[in-house]
């Protein structure tokens, strides 16, 4: 089920600014690409349809290898549904 901060960073992604939930003190240490990837492989954890998930060795090779397509995240989960 989605959380208000997986709502938040959906929203952000789909606005094209999810480099705003990066840490700014991690401005200039961490590559701005690989946390939108983080960000990315995360939203679609948190899919609405559980078959649509990534498995965890799916998650390890996203994040591990640059060159593993990571797909765009579909619906989060109930959360908008249920308590808006």
């Amino acid at each position: 089920m989605a959380t208000p901060a997986s709502k938040s960073a959906r929203k952000l992604w789909n606005e094209d600014r999810a480099s705003e939930l990066m840490d700014p003190l991690l401005e200039n240490q961490f590559p701005t690409a690989a946390a939108l990837r983080c960000i990315q492989v995360g939203l679609s954890c948190v899919q609405q349809h559980p078959e649509d998930r990534p498995t965890m060795s799916s998650v390890l090779l996203m994040l591990d290898s640059e060159s593993v397509l990571v797909p765009q995240p579909g619906r989060p989960g109930l959360y908008s549904e249920i308590f808006l």
